[in-house]
C-alpha cells in the first residue's frame, strides 16, 4: 500500500500531492491508515483491482480477525486497515 500510494498516487499528481501515513500497535492491534493525493482524472468509487485482490487474499490467508475500508476518491485514495493480532500470535 506504501509503495502505491507513491508509484499510483503522489508522484502521478501535478498539484499540491501529500501521502498521510499513521500506523499504531496497541492492544495487538494494528491500525494502519494511508491517504494520497491522485489525478482527479481518475474514476471515484471502490472498485477492485488486481492489487486490492490480491492484499485481500493475503489478508484472507493470513490473519483471522482484520478488517479493511477503501476510499477511492476523485482527487484522494485511502485505506484503513485493522487487524487484531490476539487470535493470530502473541505480541
Amino acid at each position: 500500500m506504501v509503495e502505491n500510494a507513491f508509484k499510483h498516487g503522489a508522484s502521478e499528481s501535478r498539484f499540491q500531492s501529500y501521502i498521510h501515513i499513521d500506523m499504531r500497535l496497541q492492544n495487538s492491534v494494528l491500525d494502519f491508515n494511508i491517504e494520497n493525493t491522485k489525478e482527479s482524472s481518475e474514476k471515484s468509487g471502490v472498485y477492485e483491482n488486481i492489487g486490492l485482490g490480491n492484499v485481500r487474499r493475503q489478508l484472507e490467508l493470513m490473519y483471522k480477525d482484520y478488517d479493511m475500508h477503501v476510499q477511492n476518491e476523485t482527487s484522494f485514495f485511502k485505506v484503513r486497515l485493522k487487524i487484531n493480532f490476539k487470535n493470530h500470535a502473541t505480541i
